[in-house]
């Protein structure tokens, strides 16, 4: 049985165009997450998911594994998430535990994805996905009508000093990881018996829009 480092990445990134092969720090952005997962010793097969040829090739000159190619119907705008991971499930053979690493997380270290694995086996859980330490609590959250009047998310509020709010925590999308039977059973990598593995917000940036990029390139060269 096999733990997998399942590597999502498709073609048709619209907010940066060709988003996981654009040159991140002078490599292909897809080339981090493959070298981190390479060097775990927690994983056993680096596999890449993805619709698009020339993503698929650029995978494996970095020695990752592409055995299959996700149909382009997992690989759309409104494509659920676990779509691509339920497919790779579906084509590979004695998985034992996913762990799912998005490109958009360049700076997770090898020691979170150790980690991770080591977290998850202390406290007996079936799953365990990233966190990052919030920075503002829910009462700080507002939605907006078409008059520009706000109105709180929480039914609670209340404006605190900073100190004085519980901690809370975000998903910071690097590290997801499960066993093959509790996703098969949940189609969700959170559960119950889900627990989160904390990250520092420096190595915990997901990059979604252009700055975000610009943010991740300058933490890497000073965290490097």
């Amino acid at each position: 049985m096999t733990n997998v480092a399942l590597i999502p990445a498709r073609g048709g990134s619209k907010g940066i165009i060709r988003k996981n092969i654009k040159l991140f720090n002078s490599k292909p952005l897809i080339y981090w997450s493959i070298k981190a997962a390479l060097e775990s010793n927690f994983i056993d097969r680096v596999i890449v998911s993805t619709e698009d040829d020339e993503i698929a090739e650029i995978a494996k000159s970095f020695s990752a594994e592409v055995p299959f190619k996700r149909p382009k119907k997992f690989a759309e705008d409104h494509s659920s998430g676990i779509e691509p991971v339920l497919h790779a499930l579906e084509n590979l053979t004695n998985v034992k535990n996913i762990l799912l690493m998005q490109p958009t997380s360049p700076l997770r270290r090898t020691s979170d994805i150790d980690g991770i694995f080591k977290f998850r086996s202390c406290l007996n859980a079936e799953s365990a996905v990233s966190v990052s330490v919030s920075k503002k609590n829910i009462n700080l959250y507002f939605d907006m009508d078409l008059n520009n009047r706000i109105y709180p998310y929480s039914s609670d509020m209340k404006i605190l000093p900073r100190q004085q709010y519980r901690q809370s925590y975000n998903l910071n999308g690097s590290l997801y990881l499960s066993t093959k039977e509790s996703l098969m059973n949940h189609k969700s990598f959170i559960s119950s018996d889900t627990v989160g593995y904390i990250m520092p917000e420096e190595y915990s940036i997901d990059i979604d829009t252009p700055l975000d990029w610009d943010i991740a390139e300058f933490l890497m060269k000073k965290l490097v």
